[in-house]
């Protein structure tokens, strides 16, 4: 889904980087060594949401936040 919504973007002109993440916390995504945990989901989730808050609140451009 992440492929088809960057594929989309490119498309229609879109200047947007999609960022994919695995969404599980079992650390069974083959070839990723090391998945993120649940806690370190949670951190890096924070840590990933008060970047785009302070990349969306720097430029008047639109940003698009999808979950996959």
């Amino acid at each position: 889904a992440a492929a088809d919504l960057a594929a989309f973007l490119k498309k229609n002109d879109y200047h947007l980087c999609v960022i994919g993440m695995p969404k599980t916390v079992d650390n069974d995504v083959f070839p990723i060594s090391q998945s993120l945990g649940a806690w370190t989901a949670a951190e890096q989730g924070a840590i990933f949401f008060e970047n785009v808050v302070n990349e969306a609140t720097a430029n008047p451009r639109m940003m698009i936040v999808h979950e996959v």
